[in-house]
């Protein structure tokens, strides 16, 4: 049980994020499974999330940064990732004690669908000019929320966009068979779609079900972005852009570095 709850959000669950961020994730979790990362030295990975920062100019400075999620553990804290709720809180005390002005710091592969959403929403009804800085990466998750600020700019070789939802299913039942494994799922009458995801089931109208949700979560994410910016179809296919063609899909609004973005923020701020 000690997994049960990560096995759950990494193979049931749908995410914003892009197809390498996510084989990360998997990648780390079935190592540690296998028992690979039990002895190995983990020193090199730990890089904490910076804090909230209030400059003299009256900036705060939150970081967007790792795979994004709801309650993330300590250590998956100390790896870099960042909570959906540490931005809120942060920006909100940002506020609170007198910013002028928020700067995003962003690189991130995305995330979990499940609270994307409510924190991009936060973002964009923050109550006080808000510009998103992009260094490397604000893929999917990451990118939804960068869509409320007032403006985006981007480095050069940044790479930005990844609007879509997945939810990245594994066929297990080959190693459930050979196992010996024969699971029966009894669920009340009417139930056919409770096992939904439990393996080794996965019939047309299980399918159709998550599909379904998947272009539920996707809507909301699509929603929002088109809210704050004028985004073609073509440009939400889940593809990610480098930050000349972001910037002619209007994804961004200046390709630029940070001194330029943070100068276009005190700008804002007057």
């Amino acid at each position: 049980m000690r997994f049960a709850h990560i096995l759950h959000a990494v193979y049931r669950e749908p995410w914003n994020i892009s197809a390498s961020g996510w084989l990360s994730v998997h990648e780390v979790l079935q190592n540690r499974l296998s028992g690979e990362a039990q002895n190995l030295d983990l020193s090199a990975f730990v890089n904490p999330r910076p804090d909230l920062e209030i400059d003299a100019q009256g900036i705060g400075h939150v970081h967007v940064t790792g795979v994004l999620g709801k309650n993330l553990s300590q250590i998956e804290r100390a790896c870099g990732n960042t909570g959906y709720e540490q931005i809120e809180a942060e920006i909100a005390d940002a506020v609170e004690s007198g910013a002028r002005g928020i700067l995003l710091h962003v690189n991130s592969p995305g995330g979990a669908a499940s609270g994307n959403v409510e924190t991009s929403r936060f973002v964009a009804d923050c109550g006080v000019p808000t510009v998103a800085w992009v260094d490397e990466l604000a893929a999917s998750a990451a990118y939804a929320i960068a869509a409320g600020t007032s403006r985006i700019v981007a480095a050069p070789s940044a790479q930005v966009g990844s609007i879509g939802t997945i939810l990245p299913l594994v066929d297990t039942s080959g190693q459930w068979e050979q196992r010996g494994w024969k699971p029966a799922y009894i669920t009340h009458t009417g139930g056919d779609l409770k096992d939904a995801t439990w393996p080794p089931n996965f019939s047309e109208a299980h399918r159709a079900h998550l599909q379904e949700m998947v272009d539920d979560y996707f809507g909301q994410f699509r929603e929002h972005v088109l809210a704050h910016r004028s985004v073609q179809q073509s440009a939400m296919r889940g593809q990610t852009f480098l930050s000349e063609r972001a910037k002619a899909a209007n994804l961004i609004d200046r390709i630029g570095s940070y001194a330029g973005a943070y100068e276009e923020l005190l700008g804002m701020v007057g």
